[in-house]
C-alpha cells in the first residue's frame, strides 16, 4: 500500500512538472527579452506558449507579443508573422498592445489580425489542437497531421501537398490553406499555421452532401445549442446539418431557454425566428430589409441592404448608423468577419453617436465594435435644436462623441460680421461627453445677434478628426423702460419784456420813411396816376411796426435761466439712468438659440 502511493505521488509530480515546464520557460524567456539577449529569448518563449499547459491569460498574451519582438528583430518577419496568426486564431480576443509593444510589433499584428479575419474557419466541422516538442531550434520545419475520421478523406495542403487520414507533412513555418473532401461528403476549407517543431493536428467531421442549412435569427440574442453541441451566438447563418431529426435550443441565460424540435429533410433550407422586437429606421426599403433579416434569409438580406446603402452613400446620421449595424452583423454571422469590421468602422465614422441595442450585438461582436470603435478617427457635436438661453445662469450644452479617445477643442467662431475663433473648452473625451458653453461673454452680456460656428477638433488631427456645427443667435422682444420726454411747460421765462422807447418809435418811423421814399422815387405818375403808390403806403407801415415789435426791451431773470439749467440736468440724469437699466434688461434678456448640422 505504502509502495503504491509512493508510486502516486511520482507520478503527480511528473505530471505536475511537465505543466509548469513550459511556464517556467516563458518565465525565463521573459528574463532573457529583458535583458536583451534574443537569440537565447525566442527558443524559451516559443515553449512557453503551449496551449495545453496553463490557461491564455495575460502572461501568455505578453509572452506572444515579446516573441514576435524579438522575430521582428532578427528579421524573422514571417515567422513572426505565423505565430501571431496562430495566437490570434487560438484567441480571438488577443490584441497586441499598442503602449506597451514598438510599432513593428503593433503594425505586423495589425497585418495578423487582417490575415485571419479574412480567412474564416467552420470550427464546428475542423477541429485542430497542437502537440508542442520539448524544445525549439532554428530552422526546424512544423508538422501538419490529417486525424483519422469515419470516413476516409484525403486533405490538400497549399497549392500541392496531399495527405491521407493518419498521414503528416512536414512543412516550412507559415499558414497554409487546407481542403478536407471525401466522396458523397461536402469539403471543408480552412486556414492553419504551421509552427516550428510543432505537430498541428487536424481533426474534420464532415456532412454529407444532402446536408441541410440552418439560419437562426434571434432578439435578443443568445447561445445556439444543436443537439446539446454549442454552435456559438446568434445570429446563425449558413449553418449545416445533416439531415434527420435535431433539437435546437435558444439559451439566453441559465434559466431562459427554448427548446425545438426539427426533423430536416435532404439539402432542406431551415430558418428559425425568435425575434421579440423589430427595428425600424423611417425607411421603408431598408426597413424590408430589416425584416428579412429578422426572418433568417440572411443572404438575399444582407445583399438588399448593401445595394441601398451603397445607392445612399450621400445620406448619414442615426438611420444609416443603424441601417450598417444591422448589415455588419448579418456579414458577421455569415463568417467574413473582416468584411464587418469595415462595416463596423463605417458605423463609427457615419455618427460617433450610435450605441447599438443590447439585444442586437452579441457578445462577440460587440467586442468587436468596442475594439473597432476605440481605433477609429472620429467626432460628431451636436446641440439642442432649438433654445431659450438665460445669459445669467444658463450655458449651451455641446454633446461630444469620438470614436478614437482624445482631447477636444471646442472654438466659438463669430461668423458674421467678422470672422474670429476663440477657444471656449478644453476637454479629455473617452467616448461620450458634454461640455457646457455660458451664455454669456467674458465681458458680460449676451451673445450679439448673428451666425456662429463651433467647431470641435480632436488631437492629434488626422482626417475625420474635426467637425463643426453652426449656430444662429436671434434676440427675442423684451419690455425696456420709456425715456422720458423733454416738456417745454415745466421749463420758466428767462426774461421779461418791456414796452417800445421813444428812440425805437423814431428809428422804427425813420425806417418807414425810407422804405417808402424808394418807390416814390421810382413811381412815374404818368402811368400809376397817383404820386404816391398805394402799396407804397402799405410797406413803410409794415416794416416801421415790424421794426418797432423786435426792438422791444427785455429784462433778463438769473433765478429763472438757474431754474430751467437744474430742470434740464435732471431730465438729462433720469433718462442715462434709464438707458442703464434698460443696457442691463438687454443684457440679461433670454436669447433664442438655433442649431444646424451644416455651416
Amino acid at each position: 500500500m505504502r509502495r503504491a502511493a509512493v508510486v502516486t505521488l511520482v507520478v503527480l509530480a511528473a505530471v505536475s512538472a511537465h505543466a509548469q515546464s513550459p511556464r517556467r520557460a516563458l518565465a525565463a524567456g521573459t528574463g532573457e527579452y529583458l535583458l536583451a539577449d534574443y537569440r537565447a529569448a525566442w527558443p524559451l518563449l516559443s515553449l512557453g506558449l503551449d496551449p495545453k499547459t496553463g490557461s491564455i491569460d495575460q502572461s501568455w498574451q505578453q509572452g506572444v507579443e515579446r516573441l514576435a519582438d524579438v522575430l521582428l528583430v532578427l528579421r524573422q518577419d514571417s515567422l513572426a508573422a505565423a505565430w501571431l496568426r496562430w495566437a490570434m486564431r487560438l484567441a480571438p480576443d488577443f490584441y497586441v498592445d499598442a503602449d506597451v509593444m514598438p510599432p513593428a510589433v503593433v503594425r505586423a499584428a495589425a497585418a495578423a489580425r487582417s490575415f485571419v479575419e479574412a480567412t474564416p474557419r467552420d470550427r464546428f466541422v475542423a477541429q485542430v489542437d497542437f502537440t508542442w516538442p520539448a524544445g525549439f531550434s532554428a530552422g526546424a520545419p512544423g508538422t501538419i497531421r490529417l486525424e483519422p475520421a469515419s470516413v476516409p478523406i484525403t486533405a490538400r495542403i497549399g497549392a500541392d501537398q496531399f495527405v491521407r487520414a493518419g498521414e503528416s507533412r512536414q512543412l516550412p513555418p507559415g499558414s497554409y490553406d487546407i481542403v478536407v473532401s471525401a466522396p458523397g461528403y461536402l469539403p471543408t476549407r480552412m486556414t492553419v499555421e504551421a509552427l516550428p517543431a510543432v505537430t498541428t493536428r487536424v481533426r474534420v467531421s464532415l456532412l454529407p452532401e444532402t446536408a441541410a442549412v440552418l439560419s437562426v435569427a434571434a432578439r435578443p440574442w443568445g447561445t445556439l445549442f444543436v443537439d446539446q453541441e454549442r454552435i456559438g451566438f446568434t445570429d446563425i447563418a449558413g449553418h449545416r446539418i445533416a439531415p434527420g431529426r435535431h433539437v435546437v435550443r435558444l439559451q439566453r441565460d441559465q434559466r431562459r431557454f427554448r427548446d425545438t424540435v426539427l426533423v430536416v429533410a435532404d439539402r432542406e433550407q431551415v430558418r428559425l425566428r425568435w425575434v421579440d422586437r423589430h427595428d425600424a429606421t423611417g425607411d421603408a426599403q431598408v426597413d424590408s430589409a430589416l425584416e428579412m433579416l429578422d426572418a433568417g434569409d440572411v443572404e438575399r438580406a444582407a445583399e438588399l441592404l448593401g445595394r441601398l446603402l451603397a445607392a445612399r452613400a450621400e445620406a448619414g446620421g442615426a438611420a444609416r448608423a443603424a441601417a450598417l449595424a444591422h448589415l455588419a452583423g448579418a456579414i458577421w454571422s455569415l463568417g467574413a468577419r473582416d468584411s464587418a469590421t469595415h462595416l463596423l468602422r463605417a458605423v463609427v465614422q457615419c455618427d460617433p453617436f450610435y450605441a447599438p441595442p443590447s439585444d442586437l450585438f452579441n457578445p462577440e461582436l460587440r467586442a468587436a465594435y468596442l475594439r473597432v470603435r476605440r481605433e477609429t478617427t472620429a467626432i460628431r457635436i451636436r446641440a439642442p435644436a432649438d433654445t431659450l438661453l438665460n445669459p445669467a445662469r444658463d450655458t449651451l450644452p455641446i454633446e461630444i462623441a469620438v470614436g478614437r479617445p482624445g482631447m477636444v477643442r471646442l472654438s466659438l467662431r463669430l461668423v458674421q460680421p467678422r470672422p474670429r475663433d476663440s477657444l471656449v473648452a478644453t476637454l479629455l473625451v473617452d467616448s461620450i461627453a458634454t461640455a457646457r458653453v455660458p451664455a454669456a461673454l467674458s465681458q458680460g452680456g449676451a451673445w450679439p445677434t448673428g451666425e456662429y460656428a463651433i467647431i470641435g477638433e480632436v488631437a492629434p488631427s488626422e482626417p475625420g478628426s474635426s467637425d463643426l456645427l453652426q449656430l444662429r443667435v436671434e434676440r427675442l422682444p423684451v419690455d425696456t423702460i420709456p425715456q422720458k420726454a423733454l416738456r417745454p411747460a415745466i421749463f420758466r421765462p428767462e426774461t421779461l419784456s418791456g414796452g417800445p422807447t421813444r428812440r425805437t418809435i423814431l428809428e422804427g418811423l425813420g425806417l418807414g420813411v425810407l422804405a417808402l421814399a424808394v418807390p416814390v422815387a421810382l413811381n412815374d405818375r404818368s402811368l400809376s396816376g397817383h404820386s404816391v403808390p398805394p402799396a407804397a403806403w402799405a410797406i413803410a407801415g409794415s416794416v416801421s411796426v415790424t421794426s418797432i415789435a423786435l426792438r422791444r426791451s427785455s429784462t433778463p431773470l438769473p433765478e429763472n435761466v438757474t431754474y430751467n439749467e437744474v430742470a434740464r440736468i435732471q431730465w438729462q440724469t433720469e433718462n442715462r439712468v434709464i438707458a442703464a437699466r434698460n443696457t442691463a434688461i438687454l443684457r440679461a434678456a433670454p436669447f433664442r438659440l438655433r442649431a444646424t448640422r451644416e455651416p
